[in-house]
C-alpha cells in the first residue's frame, strides 16, 4: 500500500497549522461534512457556499488532526475545542504523521514478505492445536451432512477458527509431522496462532 493510500485513509491524532487556501482569505472555515469541505470551492478557488455550522479560523492556528479520509481532513481547534472538516491539504501532514505512516508503510512492507496460508478453498481452518488441526482433515474428507456436521462440532467446541480470507499471511512458529503452527500477520483474525497443515503454507 502507497503512503498516499495511508494518508488517506489513516486515522492519526497529530497537531497541525492549518492553513488557508489561495485566493487572499485572510480566514476560513470548517464546515460539518466532508462533502461540505470538498463543495467549498469551485475551479477558480472562490467561494461556491457556505453552510449552517461552519466554524473560522485563522491561518496557522494549531488543530489536531482527528481522521484523514476521502481528501479531507475532520480537525479540533486548540484555541476553542471546536471541531470539523476541511480540505486535506489545507492541514499540512505533520513529522508525526509521517513517521506514524512510514512505519505502517515499513509493517504493510514486512507482512507482504511472509508465506500465505491457502488451503485452496474459499476459507481455512487453524485448529488450536495439532491434533485439532488433523482432525478437521479428517473431517474434510468425509461427505455430506456427516461432513458439515463434523466440522461445526469442531468449531463450536473451540477446537479452532475459520479464516474467512482465502489467503492471508502468516508467520510460520513450528513444525510437527506435516502441521505447522503459524501465528496470522493479515486479516480478521491477525495475531492469532493456531495449527494448520504445513502444505497450505505457501510463498
Amino acid at each position: 500500500m502507497r503512503i498516499a493510500l495511508l494518508i488517506a485513509f489513516a486515522s492519526i491524532v497529530s497537531a497541525a497549522e492549518l492553513k488557508l487556501p489561495d485566493g487572499g482569505f485572510a480566514v476560513w472555515v470548517l464546515v460539518p461534512t466532508c462533502e461540505q469541505a470538498l463543495q467549498l470551492f469551485d475551479e477558480r478557488g472562490d467561494v461556491a457556499i457556505f453552510v449552517d455550522g461552519a466554524v473560522g479560523y485563522d491561518e496557522g492556528q494549531k488543530a489536531t488532526v482527528i481522521t484523514r479520509r476521502g481528501g479531507c481532513a475532520e480537525v479540533k481547534l486548540a484555541k476553542n475545542g471546536l471541531s470539523g472538516f476541511v480540505k486535506s491539504e489545507l492541514a499540512p501532514v505533520t513529522q508525526e504523521e509521517t513517521r506514524a505512516l512510514a512505519a505502517e508503510a515499513a509493517r504493510i512492507a514486512a507482512i507482504a514478505k511472509l508465506p500465505m496460508l491457502d488451503s485452496g478453498m474459499s476459507a481455512a481452518f487453524v485448529g488450536s492445536d495439532r491434533k485439532c488441526s488433523e482432525e478437521f482433515q479428517q473431517a474434510l474428507a468425509m461427505e455430506g451432512v456427516e461432513k458439515r456436521k463434523r466440522i461445526a462440532e469442531l468449531v463450536s467446541y473451540h477446537c479452532g477458527f475459520i479464516v474467512g480470507e482465502p489467503r492471508a499471511h502468516v508467520l510460520r512458529l513450528n513444525e510437527d509431522r506435516g502441521f505447522c503452527e503459524v501465528r496470522l500477520a493479515s486479516g480478521k483474525h491477525a495475531g492469532e496462532s493456531g495449527w494448520s497443515p504445513c502444505a497450505w503454507i505457501r510463498p
